[in-house]
C-alpha cells in the first residue's frame, strides 16, 4: 500500500516537470494518445501535420500562456493574440527551417541530441541525467523515447537554421545613433485630459435616441456564444473505501517519516567569544581565549566574564547567555561541542569563522519521539489522503484516455459510479459557480469543437474532466433584452461628443494665452504632468497608448510648446503642450555605444528571420484542413 504512496509522491513530481516541458512541446504537439491521425490540419510542400497533433499543439500553447500569465489569462486574450494562428504557424514554420536545414546541409548528431535531452532538468535526479526519471515522464505522456528524440534532433536543426539564417543581419553606426535617440530623448508634458466617463451622469436620452441606436449598432449587443459542459468529479474522499491499511503500513509509515513525530533536542548555551580579524591576530586572540578560560576554569564567574571580554556584544549583555537552539542554527563546530556536553559543563576553546568561543551548557531539552499508538489516527489520517488522492487521479487518468478513444464520458463515470453533471447554456462572463473555480479549462473548451475531451484538472481537493456538449452561436436580442446597455451607450456617445467639444474650446483659449492650467481649474478639470518619457515606446505616461502624442511631443519645442490639435485616447480627450526636453549626452553615447549596437543588432537577428519565414511561406505549396482555412495568411 505504501508503495503506490510512494508513486503518488513521484507522480506529483512529474506533474511538476509539466510545465518545464511543456515549453519543449509547444511547437510539436505530442499527442499523448495515439489514435488516428488521417485527419491532415496543413500540408506543406508535401510534408503533412495530422490534425489531432494540431489541436494538442493547441492545447499545449493554452496551457503554456496560463501558466505564465496566471490570473491575467481570459478568453479575450486568447483572441487577442489569435493563439490558434499562432499555434498553426509555429508548426508551420518548424517544417520550412527544418526543410532549409536539408538545404544547407545541416546534421544533429547523437551526441548534440543526446546532450540536450540530459540537460533537461525534468530528467535529472540531483543535478544529473537520470535514464529512469526520463523514461517515466515520457511514458506519463504516452511518448515515445524514439519520438521525443526525433524532436529534439528537429530542435537542433531548427536552433542552426536560425542562427544560419540570422547571420544575414548588420546595423550601421548611423542606425545606432538614431535609436539611442529615440530611447534616450526625454520630453516631459503638461496635459488636461477630459474623460466621457465623467459627464455620462449629466446626459439625458430619449426613447427615440436609443431605438435609433440600437437599430444601427444591433451588432454591438450581440449575445454572444455560449456552450454547455459536461463534466465528471474526482473526489479522493470517495475513493477512501477502497483503502485497507495493514499493520506493517503503519509501521512503515512510522519509521519513514519519524521525523515528523520526532520533537528535536535543544541546547541553551552560554559563550564568550574572542574575535580575530586576519591570521595575524589568531595567536594573539588565542592567547587572550586562553586568559579567560583559565578564569572560568579557576571558578571565576561565566557570566561577569562574557559581560566583560565577549566580542559578542550582544551576548555579552546578557552574560554570554544565547538561549535555546536546534541542530543547524549555529556554525558546524560549535554546534558540535554544544550538543556534546553535559549540563554545567564548560569547553575548552573551540575556533569558528567568528573566532574562539568558549562554551557553557546551561540547560538540554531532551530529543523526544512519540510512540506510534499516539500518533495512529494520524497517520491513517495522512495515508489515506495520500492514496486516495493517487487512486482518484488514476482513475480520472484512465477514464480520460477511454474517452478520448471515443466513449461517452458520462457513461464511463457511470460506470464508475462517479458523480457526472452537466451545466445549462453560458457564456464565458457568467460561468456556473460550480465550476468557478474550473474558469482556465473553461476558457479552453469554448475554443474548442464538440466533444472535446479536457485533461483531468484539480480544483480545490477534486479532479475534474470536462467535455464540451455543445456551443449556441451568437444571436441578436430584442431590444428589451438590452435596453439598459442601449441606454449607455447612448449617454456614453453624448458624453464623448461633449468631452471632444470642450477639449476645443479649451485648446483655443490657450492659443489665445490663456494658461492651461487656469482654463482647467475653471473647468473643474485637472492639469497634470507626465513626468520624463521616451520615445521607445507608444506608451505616455498618466495618459496611455498614443503613437500620435508621442510623435507629437517629440517635436514640440519651447518656441512652440503647444499640442494644435486634440488627441482622442481611448474614449479620453487630450490637451498638451511641451513643459521640457532632455537632449542625449553624447559622452554617455560614446560609453554606451556598443552595448546599445548590440542590442539593436539582436532585434534586427529577429526581424531577419521573420522576414525569411515570411518568404518561404510565400513560396511554399500550403494546404489547409477546411476548418482551419481561416487561419491562412
Amino acid at each position: 500500500m505504501l508503495g503506490l504512496m510512494r508513486r503518488h509522491s513521484r507522480s506529483i513530481v512529474i506533474k511538476l516537470l509539466y510545465v518545464g516541458l511543456i515549453l519543449s512541446f509547444l511547437i510539436w504537439g505530442f499527442s499523448s494518445y495515439q489514435g488516428s491521425k488521417d485527419r491532415v490540419a496543413v500540408s506543406i510542400n508535401g510534408e503533412d501535420i495530422a490534425y489531432q497533433d494540431y489541436q494538442r499543439a493547441y492545447e499545449n500553447t493554452l496551457n503554456y500562456y496560463r501558466e505564465m500569465l496566471k490570473d491575467a489569462f481570459n478568453d479575450e486574450l486568447i483572441l487577442k493574440l489569435n493563439l490558434k494562428k499562432q499555434t498553426l504557424d509555429s508548426l508551420i514554420n518548424q517544417v520550412l527551417l527544418v526543410e532549409e536545414a536539408g538545404r544547407l546541409k545541416l546534421k544533429a548528431d547523437k551526441n548534440e541530441i543526446a546532450a540536450k535531452i540530459q540537460a533537461t532538468p525534468a530528467f535529472q535526479k540531483d543535478g544529473r541525467f537520470d535514464n529512469e526519471t526520463y523514461t517515466k515522464v515520457l511514458s506519463y505522456y504516452r511518448i515515445k523515447p524514439s519520438e521525443y528524440e526525433e524532436e529534439q534532433r528537429n530542435q537542433i536543426l531548427t536552433s542552426k537554421t536560425e542562427e544560419a539564417i540570422k547571420k544575414g543581419a548588420a546595423v550601421s553606426n548611423e542606425e545606432v545613433l538614431e535609436s539611442y535617440k529615440k530611447e534616450k530623448t526625454q520630453v516631459n508634458l503638461e496635459f488636461v485630459k477630459i474623460s466621457p466617463g465623467d459627464l455620462k451622469k449629466k446626459a439625458k436620452t430619449t426613447e427615440e435616441e436609443v431605438q435609433d441606436y440600437f437599430s444601427s449598432h444591433m451588432g454591438d449587443f450581440t449575445i454572444p456564444e455560449k456552450i454547455n459542459l459536461g463534466y465528471a468529479i474526482f473526489d479522493p474522499q470517495s475513493f477512501i473505501k477502497e483503502i485497507n491499511l495493514t499493520k506493517e503500513d503503519y509501521e512503515d509509515y512510522y519509521k519513514s517519516f519519524i521525523e515528523d513525530f520526532t520533537t528535536p533536542g535543544k541546547v541553551r548555551a552560554s559563550h564568550i567569544l574572542v574575535k580575530f580579524e586576519a591570521d595575524q591576530d589568531k595567536d594573539a586572540a588565542s592567547a587572550k581565549a586562553e586568559d579567560i578560560l583559565k578564569k572560568v576554569k579557576d571558578g571565576e564567574d561565566f557570566s561577569k566574564l562574557a559581560r566583560e571580554f565577549s566580542d559578542d556584544t550582544t551576548s555579552a549583555k546578557k552574560g554570554g547567555d544565547l538561549g535555546f537552539f536546534g541542530a543547524g542554527e549555529m556554525a558546524g563546530p560549535f554546534e558540535d561541542t554544544a550538543f556534546s556536553l553535559e549540563k554545567g559543563e564548560v569547553s575548552d576553546l573551540v575556533e569558528t569563522n567568528f573566532g574562539f568561543h568558549i562554551i557553557k551548557v546551561i540547560d538540554i531539552v531532551e530529543e523526544e519521539v512519540k510512540a506510534m499508538a499516539e500518533v495512529k489516527a494520524e497517520i491513517r489520517k495522512n495515508i489515506e489522503a495520500e492514496i486516495s488522492a493517487e487512486l482518484a487521479e488514476g482513475r480520472a487518468e484512465d477514464i480520460y484516455y477511454e474517452a478520448l478513444k471515443g466513449k461517452s464520458l458520462e457513461e464511463l463515470a457511470k460506470e464508475e459510479k462517479l458523480p457526472y453533471k452537466t451545466t445549462d447554456f453560458f457564456n464565458l462572463s457568467n460561468i456556473p459557480s460550480a465550476i468557478a473555480e474550473l474558469k482556465e479549462l473553461v476558457q479552453t473548451a469554448s475554443t474548442m469543437d464538440q466533444g472535446w475531451i479536457g485533461r483531468p484538472l484539480e480544483a480545490g481537493s477534486k479532479l475534474y474532466i470536462l467535455t464540451l456538449l455543445g456551443k449556441q452561436e451568437p444571436r441578436e436580442p430584442t431590444l428589451d433584452e438590452v435596453k439598459k446597455d442601449v441606454k449607455e451607450a447612448v449617454a456614453m456617445e453624448k458624453a464623448k461628443k461633449e468631452a471632444i467639444e470642450l477639449a476645443e474650446k479649451i485648446l483655443a483659449q490657450v492659443q489665445k494665452g490663456t494658461k492651461l492650467a487656469k482654463l482647467a481649474k475653471q473647468n473643474r478639470l485637472k492639469a497634470d504632468e507626465t513626468g520624463d518619457f521616451s520615445q521607445s515606446s507608444n506608451f505616455v505616461p498618466k495618459i496611455g497608448v498614443s503613437q500620435d502624442i508621442v510623435e507629437k511631443a517629440f517635436t514640440l519645442t519651447t518656441d512652440k510648446p503647444l499640442a494644435d490639435t486634440v488627441f482622442k485616447v481611448g474614449d479620453d480627450a487630450v490637451i498638451l503642450r511641451l513643459k521640457k526636453r532632455q537632449e542625449i549626452d553624447m559622452e554617455t553615447f560614446e560609453k554606451e555605444k556598443d552595448l546599445f549596437k548590440e542590442k539593436i543588432l539582436s532585434q534586427r537577428r529577429k526581424e531577419v528571420l521573420k522576414k525569411w519565414l515570411e518568404d518561404a511561406r510565400g513560396k511554399a505549396e500550403l494546404s489547409y484542413h477546411e476548418d482551419l482555412e481561416e487561419l491562412r495568411g
